[in-house]
């Protein structure tokens, strides 16, 4: 076995331990019931099962004092760091007089060299650069931590402050923000054009590749292909599974967002609405990006499966095996939506199995070979459909001044996206925008999912710019039009 990482669950830091004697003479030991419980722990173990403390100690640091959501991230490059140590017969903590003999210079040597290398088979580089660029950043912050105590005897590498634009939200406040920076540069091979959508942002397309249909149709049909023994076995798709898509599809949520949004968010929403809006974030256990609230809406027929689905017998026994397991009076009142049978929150690793029984049925039924996608790129298509809807919104023939014209203008449509999306920079959202301008993507529009995104979209109300700024740039703040 090779080094490796466990999710631990719910752990317990900072308890106080009691010795005492047992009336047999035994030396015994119990712990009071004033610890910490970090909860979704990840640890770290080498390749006898003993567990590194070094990095253990640093992961327990990133939950309880960074305040990070999800670690998994940061405990996969941790792995892959001391394996290589491992391999190498390296210690982490001795550094060498030479500076490409310390560890995170050999470190970034083998993830320069595995970018480098090029899978014969898939053509594809064994390690994208953004990979090598997290895994890396992962064994930096390990040493950025240990080094607050003092731990070298000489720098691991060389960090230096360096300024940098911000284009950020509100970057035009503050032009320049500093930043920490290393010289443990990786040379990025795989970069594409500042125009074009990196393939972790790509969409699903429809017509010249049916892969929105495709995917519609597996999810229907409700089934998947598992792979055992070199033989694909038609396996059906879970209703968790399918709800964990169909969030992702009409709502934009990040996958972590959709495994720990509460059930308890779920109500029946009225006739008259078209979409529902929600406010998810640390305060209701949705673990967020950067632990920052936000809105979603989701669309009122969505709303009612997920009610039909919190009512059904499956959902009621997970929760009731959820709650005599739960501790935590928050998780307690926001329970998650997506449960295993045993009553345990959906992991990541789970819903990335599901998703790839369901891209091999894809791939297998609907004839999609190159069909790659991840379930990230879920996300991805829901931005790019919503911004292709909010450019096509028109004033109506009969509008006094504007007949047919665009609603919103083009900085307009990407401050919107960015806003529903979430996104702390605007260059992501401007590329949707530049995407279907090159693409010329409105031929391959799947129109039945874009009048969903309308019916959410379209009415003043739910757009969410229909703000005095609008009304006062087209001139007619307070103003209404014929029907």
């Amino acid at each position: 076995m090779r080094v490796h990482y466990v999710e631990v669950g719910d752990l317990t830091v900072d308890a106080t331990p009691n010795f005492y004697v047992n009336e047999n003479g035994e030396r015994c030991l119990e712990w009071a019931a004033n610890g910490t419980t970090i909860h979704d722990m990840v640890l770290l173990f080498d390749a006898e099962g003993r567990p590194i403390n070094a990095a253990n100690e640093y992961l327990i640091y990133c939950k309880t004092v960074d305040k990070l959501q999800d670690i998994r991230s940061i405990a996969k490059g941790l792995m892959h760091f001391f394996d290589i140590l491992d391999t190498e017969k390296l210690s982490w903590d001795k550094m060498p007089r030479p500076r490409n003999q310390r560890p995170l210079y050999r470190f970034r040597a083998y993830l320069q060299a595995l970018h480098d290398e090029i899978d014969p088979e898939t053509g594809k580089r064994r390690l994208a650069s953004t990979t090598a660029k997290s895994y890396r950043g992962a064994a930096i912050g390990l040493y950025v931590y240990w080094q607050g105590y003092g731990k070298f005897e000489r720098d691991p590498c060389h960090i230096f402050e360096a300024n940098i634009s911000d284009s950020r939200m509100l970057g035009h406040i503050n032009r320049n923000i500093k930043v920490q920076m290393t010289d443990l540069k990786i040379v990025a091979r795989d970069k594409t054009k500042n125009t074009a959508l990196p393939n972790h942002l790509s969409p699903l397309l429809m017509e010249t590749r049916p892969e929105l249909q495709a995917l519609k149709s597996i999810i229907k049909n409700g089934y998947g292909y598992v792979q055992v023994n070199g033989k694909y076995i038609k396996k059906s798709i879970s209703s968790e599974t399918k709800l964990a898509v169909l969030l992702a599809l009409y709502t934009g949520m990040r996958r972590l967002e959709i495994l720990s949004f509460s059930s308890s968010l779920i109500y029946m929403p009225r006739p008259d609405e078209n979409a529902i809006s929600i406010t998810i974030g640390p305060a209701i256990r949705c673990h967020t990006k950067g632990g920052e609230s936000g809105e979603i809406k989701i669309p009122s027929w969505l709303m009612r499966l997920l009610f039909q689905y919190i009512h059904s017998r499956s959902y009621k026994n997970r929760l009731a095996k959820f709650i005599e397991k739960t501790r935590d009076p928050l998780a307690l009142k926001y329970p998650p939506l997506l449960l295993s049978s045993q009553g345990k929150p959906y992991s990541g690793n789970s819903l990335n199995a599901r998703w790839s029984e369901i891209r091999n049925a894809i791939i297998i039924d609907n004839n999609l070979p190159k069909f790659a996608h991840k379930f990230h790129n879920l996300r991805s298509t829901y931005a790019t459909y919503l911004t292709f809807s909010l450019l096509n919104l028109k004033f109506p023939e009969n509008h006094p001044s504007h007949p047919n014209e665009p609603v919103l203008t083009r900085s307009q449509v990407e401050a919107e996206v960015q806003a529903r999306m979430r996104h702390s920079s605007p260059q992501t959202t401007t590329l949707y925008v530049k995407f279907w301008d090159e693409h010329h993507l409105e031929r391959e529009a799947d129109r039945i999912y874009q009048e969903e995104l309308d019916n959410i979209y379209g009415d003043d109300e739910a757009i969410g710019m229909w703000n005095e700024t609008v009304f006062m740039k087209v001139g007619l703040k307070g103003e209404a039009w014929p029907k």
